[in-house]
């Protein structure tokens, strides 16, 4: 399968005034798991089922930590081109500048995959 090639931030891909496609499957499970943690239940017009309920329990005070991390989890089982989530380390909350760390890695076809990513 391939699809377009994105960049760190999360846009399309353009070189020489051209959409770059992806094809590597590992390439492509990271960009599935940033996209699907990046994007906010019920963003999405066309599926209002995906992406992490930040409005609706991870922003919310009060919400266990327990809970905020069975959410990532789930969101990063169910993407596609994950077989297994091997490790993932418990969240790290910044209340300061409000930032939430991630840091887990998954087993692909084509390998072991290490995420280390900061949510705003």
């Amino acid at each position: 399968m391939s699809q377009f090639t994105t960049t760190d931030d999360g846009d399309i891909a353009i070189t020489s005034n051209n959409f770059t496609v992806e094809e590597n499957e590992k390439v492509l499970t990271r960009q599935r798991l940033l996209q699907s943690l990046r994007t906010f239940l019920g963003e999405w017009f066309l599926d209002n089922s995906i992406g992490v309920g930040y409005f609706q329990f991870i922003f919310q005070k009060g919400t266990p930590p327990t809970l905020i991390n069975d959410l990532f989890k789930n969101e990063i089982i169910n993407t596609q081109g994950v077989v297994e989530l091997s490790t993932f380390q418990p969240l790290d909350l910044n209340s300061g500048t409000r930032v939430l760390s991630l840091d887990f890695d998954v087993l692909t076809l084509d390998g072991v995959l290490n995420i280390a990513e900061s949510v705003p």
